[in-house]
Order: C-alpha cells, then sequence, then structure tokens
C-alpha cells in the first residue's frame, strides 16, 4: 500500500502538536523551567512558518493561514518565556489569535464548510 507525502505530512503534524502537548504538561506536572519551553516554541514557530509558506504555495489557502497563525501563537511564546519579557502581553496576544483565527476555523469544520484540514 503506496502512502503519498501528503499523508506523512499530516501524521508527522499531528505528532508536533501532541508532543508540544505532554511536553506542556510535563511542564506543570513536574515543575521544569518555562524556558524551555520559550525555546521549543521558537523552533516549532520556524516549523509552522515553513508548513504555512508550503501550504500557501501548494495552493491551500486555509492550511497556510492556519499554520501561520500558529506560527504567531508559538513566536508568542518564545518571547514570552525564553525571552522573559512581555509575560501579560503574549498572554493577551495568544488568547486572542487562538480565539479570533483557530476558532474561527473549527466553526468552519463544524458547519461542514470545509473538510478535514490537516490532509
Amino acid at each position: 500500500m503506496a502512502v503519498d507525502t501528503a499523508t506523512y505530512l499530516a501524521y508527522a503534524s499531528l505528532l508536533l502538536f501532541a508532543f508540544t502537548h505532554l511536553y506542556i504538561s510535563a511542564i506543570g506536572i513536574w515543575d521544569f523551567d518555562e524556558r524551555t519551553l520559550g525555546w521549543l516554541s521558537a523552533l516549532l514557530a520556524v516549523i509552522a512558518l515553513v508548513l504555512g509558506i508550503h501550504y500557501l504555495m501548494m495552493g491551500s489557502l486555509l492550511l497556510g493561514i492556519m499554520w501561520l497563525i500558529w506560527m504567531f501563537i508559538w513566536l508568542a511564546y518564545f518571547v514570552s518565556r525564553a525571552l522573559d519579557v512581555l509575560h501579560t502581553v503574549s498572554s493577551w496576544v495568544i488568547m486572542l489569535i487562538g480565539i479570533i483565527g483557530l476558532c474561527g476555523a473549527g466553526i468552519l469544520l463544524l458547519t461542514n464548510t470545509i473538510a478535514f484540514i490537516f490532509i
């Protein structure tokens, strides 16, 4: 059974989010230093930027925008945690971007306006 590259990319994207949330949970459970989350978020922001540009170039406007939204969220985590500045401002930015951008896509999914967004 042949699996195309898009399927591998979709699975890798899901694993990226899964490991990120596991890492955030580990920070909360074992009281790790949050600066490590900031530096991880810098790497994730770069990955999200590359994926956002990739999807935009492939003609998938929604996926491209979604990855760019995630890039801004992870960039805010980097500024807040790794650089240790703008904690309150970046928290508001993360919350507002999440509500406006990602909940909007969720509503589109729930109303069957768009199909499954990872593939």
